[in-house]
Formats: C-alpha cells, structure tokens, sequence
C-alpha cells in the first residue's frame, strides 16, 4: 500500500504465492559501478537499501532479493538481453498489516481495501490504474476495471486521446 497514494495498491507484485508473470518495464541505468544503480533505485523510490534488489547475471552467487525464484527469473531474463546486472524495487507486501480487516493479500481482499478508502485514495488508486501502461495487464487490474466506478474520464476538450494499445518493451 502507497502512502502517497492514500493506501492504493501497486499493481505489480513479486510474490510467490500471491503474484503472476507480467510485462514490465526497464530503463538502462548508465552506471560503471552496480552500488551507484542500487543507489540511483533507491533515491528513485524513496525505499531503503535492503528493499532494492539486485542481481549480477554471470554471478549466481552476486544478489539480493527476498524471492530466489523471482531472483533466478530477472537473472535469466537479463542475460537473454545481455545486461550485466538487474536492479529492481524488491519491497514486501504490507497488505496484511495495513489491510482493515487485516487479511492476507487476494484479489477479493484487494478489491474490498480499495472500496472502503476515502473519496481522495479511490481517486489516486483509480489514476495509478490509468496511467499505467496498457501492457501492464495483472488479475487486480482486470478485477479494477471491471468495476462499475472504476471508468476511466473522458479525455479533456482538445486533448488527444491515448493510443488504444502499447507494445511491450524489447
């Protein structure tokens, strides 16, 4: 749950039993030493050190992460795409302790969190949704959408509208 997003929930979640493979994004990191990209994420996200993770590819041995699995999968993706090193936003779920009632995170759990916050955080939660790129597709996100409050505005007089879809990042 985001703070500064009034409790909204973030979309992607590295977790085993909870979360699914999706797209994401990357940007390259133009960085000769992995400790200034670790750094850089970290200043990024506003998160402390030990919630960037971080992996060497040609290193099994060289990373941080709470999930093996999710570490041997980034590993595997980034040496298809020949990078020396991945690092990524690695925070725990909070869900169960910030949750009301307090309930391990599900999409029912999720959607019932994002009903009962405040006119300004389904505001923020709705908008967090909508801006994120459309191939960005997880279960939360399609649960979202499919709720009756949850339409998107029209676009503004004169704005030009967003494409309909967008191609994966290669």
């Amino acid at each position: 749950m985001s703070k500064s997003r009034g409790n909204a929930l973030t979309l992607i979640l590295v977790d085993e039993p909870a979360g699914l493979p999706c797209t994401v994004s990357h940007a390259l990191i133009d960085r000769k030493l992995l400790e200034d990209a670790v750094c850089d994420v970290r200043c990024r996200e506003g998160a402390n050190l030990a919630d960037i993770g971080y992996c060497v590819v040609g290193t099994p041995s060289d990373f941080r992460g709470r999930d093996r699995s999710v570490v041997d999968a980034i590993r595997a993706w980034a040496a298809d795409k020949k990078f020396d090193a991945v690092v990524w936003t690695d925070l725990r779920s909070n869900f169960p302790e910030k949750s009301n009632p307090k309930a391990e995170f599900s999409v029912l759990a999720a959607l019932a969190h994002i009903r009962r916050l405040d006119p300004n955080g389904k505001s923020k939660a709705a908008e967090y949704v909508w801006r994120a790129p459309v191939f960005v597709q997880t279960p939360l996100r399609a649960a979202l959408q499919a709720e009756p409050w949850f339409e998107p505005p029209p676009p503004a007089p004169g704005a030009a509208a967003e494409p309909a879809t967008q191609a994966p990042p290669q």
